[in-house]
């Protein structure tokens, strides 16, 4: 697939190897959305493409059947000069732009089925070559169920990649002991390292919220507190 549409992640590419093996059981003078769609269904096993394909119950023996009812009389022939139809390098590209819209680097399979089930009143296109959206219906696939699932199991794919467990900031304030310079704890009375005293602590509690201020400070920089000097 790379030489007709380049881009593609490891998943995309292979459903174009198995398009081209459809492409030469059904009409192989062109390459079609509905080529493109039989590769889809044949090699998706995983992913949020072959999730939205389970879920609408399609399969590859149906989508076949369907698909030669449509292109009429099957006709086995050598892939050799096959073109892109319009409607399939339209496909594409809205698979690119999806790819785009989700912030990945490559296409993949679901960016195309994406670019399949695109609303085909928008382009100015003949009927005959919106060969994967009649796929779809003939096999009682609605298409708007079909894009909600899709767009869902993409979206959940983007969360669980993305997704960190919350880790609370947590501040922790300290103070430099005056006899040997190590830092201990604001709160500590005693060095933990040379055992000093720390009666005149850099810090104090704030006397209205309880955060920890500077011990000369005379506005609390949490609660704007006016303070006392001391």
């Amino acid at each position: 697939m790379t030489k007709h549409y380049p881009g593609l992640n490891e998943h995309a590419a292979s459903a174009y190897e198995q398009t081209l093996v459809e492409c030469q059981s059904f009409a192989p003078d062109a390459i079609t959305t509905g080529h493109l769609l039989l590769g889809l269904i044949a090699t998706g096993t995983r992913g949020a493409c072959a999730k939205a394909l389970r879920a609408n119950q399609v399969a590859i023996q149906h989508a076949r059947l369907e698909f030669g009812e449509i292109v009429g009389v099957r006709k086995s022939g050598t892939f050799s000069n096959a073109i892109l139809t319009p409607r399939m390098q339209r496909a594409l590209d809205v698979a690119r732009m999806e790819a785009t819209r989700f912030k990945e680097s490559e296409i993949g399979t679901e960016h195309l089925l994406m670019g399949l089930i695109a609303d085909d009143d928008e382009y100015d296109l003949p009927p005959e070559e919106c060969r994967a959206p009649r796929l779809l219906k003939a096999m009682q696939v609605d298409l708007a169920k079909l894009k909600a699932v899709l767009e869902a199991s993409m979206l959940q794919v983007v969360s669980e990649e993305t997704w960190t467990p919350y880790q609370p900031i947590t501040t922790i304030y300290v103070q430099d002991c005056r006899s040997c310079g190590e830092q201990v704890s604001i709160k500590a009375t005693v060095c933990k390292v040379c055992q000093a005293g720390l009666s005149e602590l850099h810090f104090r509690p704030c006397p209205i919220c309880a955060e920890w201020i500077r011990r000369e400070a005379i506005r609390c920089r949490f609660c704007r507190h006016e303070l006392q000097p001391v």
